[in-house]
């Protein structure tokens, strides 16, 4: 279970780092992303789509 205080931290360190991924269902039925690597400073989008979340996590892990 966690605690007032632990959930408090975790908040205030997710507001501090930023979100560093978005995962989506879009429309057309395929699954859209983008993560962000603060070690290098740089965003990975996937505009194209992927019929699995599985296989977009895969390729968004492969390219980084």
């Amino acid at each position: 279970m966690i605690t007032d205080k632990e959930l408090l931290r975790r908040i205030a360190a997710y507001k501090e780092e930023g979100p560093t991924n978005l995962t989506w269902l879009d429309d057309d039925g395929l699954w859209r992303g983008w993560t962000y690597n603060p070690d290098k400073k740089r965003y990975y989008f996937d505009d194209i789509g992927n019929e699995s979340i599985m296989g977009l996590w895969e390729d968004q892990w492969a390219r980084e």
